[in-house]
């Protein structure tokens, strides 16, 4: 993706490998085993294999961007990772990580100027898999210890923005009284005949444009 200057990862389904996967079709997604073989079959042909995290289903996805330098995790990720104390993999750009905990959250949410991205199924959404093990993290996917995703919401999440309400309300039509007498207007014949009587020329939107302006 030359605008992004990464990698599109795109899904292929595992019985037909030259057709695309929906993130949103269920009975076309496959298991990691079936995932697994296909992605070995293909002798290079894949990069990898993923996992569709559409549909809150006790999954919880963390992607943490451009937080790992040389095998070192910055310290505001590696915060994150303590807290979460669940299975986490090194991410396939090499320069970032993936969390997989178990729970759920109200709605997912990112913060690209942090470079953290949550994903709990509420979007349909496929993250790639490594299988990277960072040393040092639980090899097994656990659940976070109770108010840490919450915590970790109100110290990165962006506060969304309210739309601006335009009013629809439509304004009470002025009586006739206080307008004021078309004959007393100077207007030119065309626009003061076209008012009163709706006379024109044939172009009625010509017509109400000019004694709009006259």
């Amino acid at each position: 993706n030359e605008k992004r200057g990464k990698w599109d990862k795109i899904p292929h389904r595992a019985d037909s490998p030259d057709y695309g996967l929906s993130t949103a079709k269920p009975e076309r997604w496959f298991s990691y085993a079936e995932a697994l073989a296909a992605f070995e079959k293909g002798a290079g042909r894949f990069a990898g294999i993923g996992y569709v995290m559409t549909q809150p289903h006790g999954h919880v996805g963390t992607d943490l961007d451009g937080c790992v330098t040389d095998g070192v995790i910055d310290p505001w990720a590696a915060e994150i990772v303590t807290k979460l104390n669940s299975y986490t993999e090194i991410s396939p750009s090499g320069t970032g990580l993936r969390i997989f905990t178990l729970g759920e959250i109200p709605g997912d949410w990112n913060n690209h100027d942090v470079g953290i991205e949550i994903y709990g199924g509420h979007a349909p959404r496929f993250l790639t898999i490594t299988g990277l093990h960072v040393a040092g993290t639980p090899s097994d996917v656990r659940a976070v210890a109770p108010g840490g995703m919450e915590s970790l919401a109100v110290q990165y999440a962006r506060a969304r923005k309210k739309a601006e309400v335009i009013d629809l309300a439509i304004p009470d039509v002025m009586e006739d009284f206080v307008l004021p007498d078309v004959t007393t207007l100077p207007l030119n014949d065309k626009a003061s005949g076209f008012l009163t009587t709706g006379k024109c020329d044939g172009d009625r939107s010509g017509a109400l444009h000019a004694a709009g302006v006259a």
